[in-house]
């Protein structure tokens, strides 16, 4: 029996919701670095891209050091040291 909501086409276990809610987190990721980009030029700031990736997706977007490796497609390590270089010089 299909509960109601699930998407009889999905795997087993997997609930319309979630498919629907990790369409949303891919689509998300994929245009938000973007938009954040595009405001902080505006707002004139002066930190490295890169830095500031970093600290509005830990801060702003509250992912963690892994999710945040997978985002920008980076090592973890160098999410910690473009963390600390930011966060040091604070």
């Amino acid at each position: 029996m299909i509960a109601h909501g699930d998407d009889p086409g999905a795997p087993a276990g997997v609930t319309a919701e979630r498919t629907a809610r990790a369409a949303v987190t891919d689509l998300f990721r994929e245009h938000h670095l973007e938009l954040v980009r595009m405001a902080m030029v505006m707002v004139g700031d002066p930190l490295p891209p890169r830095q500031r990736e970093v600290l509005i997706l830990r801060y702003y977007v509250d992912l963690d050091v892994a999710e945040i490796a997978s985002t920008l497609r980076i090592a973890p390590s160098a999410v910690r040291s473009h963390h600390v270089q930011r966060t040091g010089a604070v």
